[in-house]
């Protein structure tokens, strides 16, 4: 098999991942002991500049091991869940504090509502339930490009409402490249250099995905200005809307699930699932369409009719999907049950009548749903 062929591979199976060449290793890996290092020296520096000030001596190893690790998170000096864990053994070792105070957060139900969410996310993944949600989502919104930024972007901010904003941007990308690699195939010129005759031309097209994964720009690879921009602006969409459909749950993103875990600490307050969409789903559809007008009509204007064949694309790659597989049916149903759990639920005990009848409705607790629905998933 050619090693393009490997590439290709690996890409469209989502693990497309940059290995450096044994000349970059020694330079990576002295690179990585720097900031190590660094993040230690300004640790150090920390804990002795606040010496005067009216700290005690535990919270001036907290100020400082909180400088380690965020220097330690910005760097990548260490696997981030690992740097993650530096409390546990600095707490405890330098403090008055006990281990079991500093590894009673990491029990937080929040932590454990995240845990479901992710099991979720890589099942999704795994059985390619994201790809048809989106490939489906286009289908419908039809193939002007105007049309598939926003059915790219609905379909990304929903995902991101159950899947971590990054991991929706990473498995909503390759689906963009092929949109991206049509919409170059039918544009009357490519990159400098490229066959004119129409084999040659979608053969180069074809590799444009594969050149875009290894980091070549829009810009160097395609000459015809609407689609650079068509290009860019639906790359940013995708970027874009993740951030913002990250709003719609208390599982879209990690600062969610904090600011409702310190509502209920500080003010004796529950912000439940149910409670937060009530506000986070209005707001991703208003900052979407928002969204959408800038990207397509304000910062990358483009003039490009509907794309021929994009629909019989759109087809193929549904068709290549094949039915429903049992897996893919099994992740589809425990995510419906779980969403299902996490609004249905709570609706029905604001209705004075169903709430009297029936108090448990108000009973059900999103994490217990969350770590459900995941230990389902392994069955």
């Amino acid at each position: 098999m050619s090693s393009k062929s490997e590439d290709r591979i690996v890409r469209e199976q989502g693990a497309y991942d940059y290995e450096p060449d044994d000349r970059d290793k020694p330079r990576a890996v002295g690179r990585v002991w720097l900031y190590r290092v660094l993040g230690l020296v300004l640790a150090g520096a920390v804990y002795l500049l606040l010496g005067g000030a009216e700290l005690s001596a535990d919270g001036r190893i907290v100020a400082a091991v909180a400088t380690l690790m965020a220097v330690w998170w910005m760097t990548e000096a260490l696997p981030l869940s690992a740097t993650a864990l530096l409390p546990i053994v600095a707490f405890p070792a330098f403090t008055e504090g006990t281990i079991d105070e500093a590894t009673l957060p990491y029990a937080d139900p929040i932590v454990f509502l995240f845990l479901g969410g992710f099991l979720i996310a890589i099942a999704m993944q795994k059985w390619n339930l994201h790809r048809r949600i989106a490939l489906l989502t286009l289908r419908r919104v039809g193939t002007h490009p105007r049309r598939i930024i926003l059915g790219m972007m609905i379909s990304t901010a929903f995902l991101s409402m159950w899947v971590s904003n990054t991991a929706t941007t990473l498995m909503m990308l390759p689906i963009a490249m092929s949109v991206l690699t049509l919409v170059v195939e039918r544009s009357t010129t490519t990159a400098p250099g490229a066959a004119s005759s129409t084999s040659a031309g979608r053969a180069d097209a074809g590799d444009l995905g594969e050149r875009l994964q290894a980091g070549g720009a829009v810009s160097d690879l395609v000459e015809d200005r609407d689609v650079r921009v068509f290009g860019v602006a639906l790359v940013l969409s995708i970027a874009w809307s993740a951030s913002i459909g990250g709003l719609g749950t208390l599982l879209g993103s990690p600062p969610n699930a904090i600011v409702a875990g310190y509502i209920s600490s500080e003010l004796d307050k529950t912000v439940g699932f149910l409670q937060w969409m009530m506000l986070g789903v209005p707001t991703v559809v208003v900052f979407l369409g928002i969204a959408w007008l800038l990207i397509t009509r304000v910062l990358f204007r483009f003039h490009l009719d509907d794309v021929p064949g994009g629909r019989a694309m759109i087809d193929d790659q549904i068709s290549d999907l094949g039915a429903m597989s049992q897996g893919e049916k099994m992740v589809l149903g425990v995510f419906s049950a779980a969403a299902f759990l996490w609004i249905v639920p709570g609706l029905l005990s604001n209705v004075a009548v169903l709430g009297d009848a029936a108090p448990w409705l108000g009973s059900f607790d999103d994490t217990v749903i969350a770590i459900a629905a995941g230990l389902v998933l392994f069955f």
